[in-house]
C-alpha cells in the first residue's frame, strides 16, 4: 500500500550493494533528521550488478519505511488506483542506480517528479534535476546540453556511509588485540562470483602473508550482502574451513577471523586493505586507510557489464568467450579502476589489474607492508581528497526543500 504521510514520500530506486550501503544508508538518515514525518520507499530494481540479498538487507536499514520490488509497487499504482493522492508536497521518485528508466516510469505512474544522483545525463527531458558528485561531471552533462539549473554538484555520498563512533583502543579492544597489533583486512566482496573466486583466493594469499609476518592478524570484512553458506562452500575448494567460533582455517593452518558486524571499525585499524574496485574504496579513503586494489580477470567472463550481453549467462557458449575477450580488451585501455584515483587523477593507492595468481598479491601487499614510508603518503593523500563530506544532507536539502513546484509544472517534466 501507498499510505498517506504527513509532508511527502520518497521513493528511491536503486540495486547492489553498494548503492544501498554506500549511498542509501547515509541518505535516508539525513532525510530523517531533516523531516521524520517523510515516508521513505526503497523500490528494488533488477540489476546485474546484484547479489541478490538487497531487499532482505535494506530492509534492517534505519529509516526505510518499506522495501518493495519495482513490480510489485507497479502493480499497486496500477491496479489500486492511488496514483500520487495524499502523498504529500515533498514527495517524489529518486533515481540512485540500476536502469534509470524505472525511475522515470515510477515518476510518470505516480506522477511526481523525478531526481537523479548520476554519472551520465540519461533521461535529460524526464528527470527534474541531477545531483552530482563534482564539477567535473557536471561539465560534462553541460558540454551534454543539460540545463545548469538542473544541476547540483553535492559530492561523493559514499563518504557520507563511512561513520566511526569508537577510539582506536576501543575497537582494538573490542576485537581482543593489543593495541599495537598489525591488522590486515580481505574485503572479498559481495556477489556470488566475487565470493565464490575471492574467498580461495584470498585465503591462499593470506597464508602466504602469514609465512612472512608471523605476528599480522588477519581478518576477512564480511559484506551483509555476501551469503555465508556460499562463503563456506567457497573456502572449502581449497580445503578451508569455518570453525564454530566464525574463523576461517586453511589447509595449511593459517587462521583468518571472519568479521560479520563492525565492518567500518575493522576497517578504520587496519594497517593495510586488500580489496576489489567498488563503493568501499571511498569508506576506506575517508578513514586515511592504505589499500591494495585488485582486480584478478582470471575469470573476466562473470564480471557484471551493461547492455545485453551483461544479461545473458556466461556459460552458455559462446556468450562467455566473447564476454571475456571484450572485457580484457577494454581492460587494457582504463587507466585506473579505482574511485580514489579515478578522482585524483593519478595513482595514489597501488591498482592489480591483470590474471593473477595469490602470490602477486601477496608479494606486493607485503611490499606495502615494509614501507611505512609510502603508507603514510597514502594516508595522507586519501585524507585529502576526501575532505569534502555531506552530500546526503545536500541532496536531502533538495529532494525535500527545493522542488515544491505546482502540480500541473510537475506533470510537465
Amino acid at each position: 500500500m501507498i499510505d498517506d504521510v504527513a509532508r511527502g514520500h520518497v521513493f528511491i530506486t536503486a540495486n547492489s550493494p553498494g548503492e544501498i550501503a554506500g549511498w542509501v544508508s547515509p541518505l535516508v538518515e539525513a532525510l530523517k533528521r531533516r523531516d521524520s514525518s517523510v515516508m521513505v520507499s526503497l523500490v528494488i530494481t533488477p540489476c546485474q550488478y546484484a547479489s541478490g540479498t538487497e531487499a532482505e538487507v535494506a530492509a534492517e536499514l534505519p529509516g526505510v519505511d518499506r522495501v518493495v520490488r519495482i513490480g510489485r509497487l507497479t502493480r499497486e499504482i496500477v491496479f489500486g488506483g492511488k496514483r500520487n493522492r495524499h502523498l504529500g508536497e515533498c514527495s517524489c521518485v529518486l533515481f540512485m542506480g540500476g536502469d534509470a528508466l524505472y525511475a522515470v516510469l515510477l515518476s510518470k505512474l505516480l506522477k511526481l517528479p523525478a531526481f537523479a544522483y548520476i554519472g551520465k545525463p540519461r533521461w535529460r527531458k524526464h528527470f527534474h534535476k541531477y545531483m552530482v558528485t563534482d564539477a567535473n561531471t557536471r561539465g560534462r552533462f553541460l558540454h551534454a546540453g543539460v540545463s545548469p539549473e538542473k544541476i547540483a554538484v553535492v559530492g561523493h555520498l559514499s563518504l557520507d556511509s563511512a561513520r566511526l563512533t569508537a577510539s582506536r583502543d576501543e575497537i582494538m579492544a573490542r576485537l581482543g588485540l593489543a593495541g599495537d597489533s598489525e591488522v590486515v583486512t580481505f574485503l572479498p566482496g559481495s556477489r556470488p562470483f566475487e565470493i565464490e573466486f575471492l574467498i580461495p583466493f584470498f585465503a591462499e594469499t593470506a597464508e602466504i602473508m602469514r609465512e612472512r609476518f608471523p605476528g599480522i592478524q588477519l581478518f576477512f570484512a564480511v559484506s551483509p550482502f555476501a551469503k555465508k553458506e556460499l562463503m563456506v562452500k567457497s573456502a572449502a575448494r581449497v580445503n578451508a574451513h569455518v570453525t564454530s567460533s566464525g574463523d576461517l582455517v586453511t589447509s595449511g593452518g593459517c587462521r583468518i577471523r571472519l568479521k560479520l558486524e563492525g565492518r567500518h571499525e575493522l576497517m578504520s585499524v587496519s594497517r593495510l586493505i586488500v580489496t576489489i574496485p567498488g563503493t568501499n574504496n571511498l569508506q576506506i579513503a575517508a578513514m586515511g586507510v592504505p589499500m591494495l586494489i585488485v582486480t584478478p580477470l582470471n575469470k573476466a567472463e562473470d564480471i557484471p557489464m551493461d547492455g545485453l550481453l551483461g544479461l545473458l549467462n556466461p556459460r552458455i557458449f559462446p556468450i562467455g568467450l566473447i564476454k571475456r575477450r571484450l572485457i580484457l580488451s577494454r581492460t587494457k585501455h582504463m587507466k585506473y579502476v579505482s574511485l580514489p584515483n579515478i578522482i585524483a587523477g593519478r595513482e595514489i593507492v597501488p591498482e592489480m589489474l591483470d590474471i593473477l595468481q595469490p602470490r602477486d598479491v601477496a608479494e606486493k601487499a607485503s611490499s606495502l607492508l615494509l614501507n611505512p614510508g609510502l603508507c603514510e603518503t597514502i594516508s595522507r593523500d586519501l585524507r585529502e581528497i576526501t575532505r569534502h563530506r555531506g552530500a546526503a544532507e545536500r541532496i536531502a536539502s533538495l529532494v525535500l526543500g527545493g522542488r515544491v513546484r505546482p502540480a500541473e509544472e510537475v506533470r510537465r517534466l
